[in-house]
């Protein structure tokens, strides 16, 4: 009968024993998977954290390298009467202030009284987006206030930026001195627009959504 009794003693204790091992083999268990876990969303997140990254550095140096092409606050004369001939400097007048490759096109857009003009940029990183592309857009209102738009073309991330440079101008009469007077002594008038552009008015402003999507 006492050995019996001994034996369902140790018989218990063995059961016991393995019920415990059991429940501490699930709680490592889970204690593994949810580090597993924590680690791919860590290792998801840097992706993507990364994404932006990139997205951010390259809209922004576009952005830097417009701004670099302001020398100074820029001007430009537009002599409509004589545009395009040698004869009159103020026909084929550049843009002051600004570097050829941002002047010639805001020129031609001054020229045409406003416009738009689509412009590509390369950025080394931007492969790791797929097929994104660093493109932009430079965009002149009817009061010659110039936007620059910068965004990631074909890309999940984005972080688009907008550059604007306001602009003023005034249209005056002015005297012609390469037309001979009229009957009265007088030279004859022609309009002249003269143009300009604040290099310490420009700012930056960026179009990234929130959650809520404002």
């Amino acid at each position: 009968m006492r050995r019996k009794k001994c034996f369902r003693e140790k018989f218990n204790n063995k059961g016991a024993s393995v019920i415990l091992a059991l429940v501490v083999f699930l709680i490592v268990a889970f204690v593994a998977i949810a580090i597993v876990n924590a680690a791919i969303l860590n290792a998801e997140r840097t992706a993507e954290e990364r994404k932006v990254e990139i997205a951010y550095s390259a809209t922004t140096e576009a952005i830097r390298l417009i701004q670099n092409c302001m020398e100074d606050n820029a001007s430009f004369v537009y002599d409509k009467e004589y545009e395009g001939q040698e004869s009159n400097s103020a026909g084929t007048t550049a843009v002051e202030g600004m570097k050829d490759e941002l002047g010639i096109s805001v020129k031609e857009m001054a020229k045409a009284g406003g416009g738009t003009k689509n412009i590509t940029f390369s950025y080394s990183g931007t492969e790791l987006l797929k097929n994104a592309e660093l493109k932009g857009r430079i965009t002149m209102s009817k009061d010659y206030t110039i936007t620059v738009d910068v965004w990631m073309e074909n890309a999940v991330t984005d972080y688009p930026l907008t550059l604007t440079i306001p602009g003023t101008a005034v249209t005056v009469k002015e005297d012609d001195y390469l037309k001979p007077k009229d009957s009265n002594g007088k030279f004859q008038k022609k309009e002249v627009t003269y143009i300009s552009w604040s290099k310490d008015g420009m700012y930056v402003t960026s179009r990234v959504k929130d959650k809520n999507g404002n």
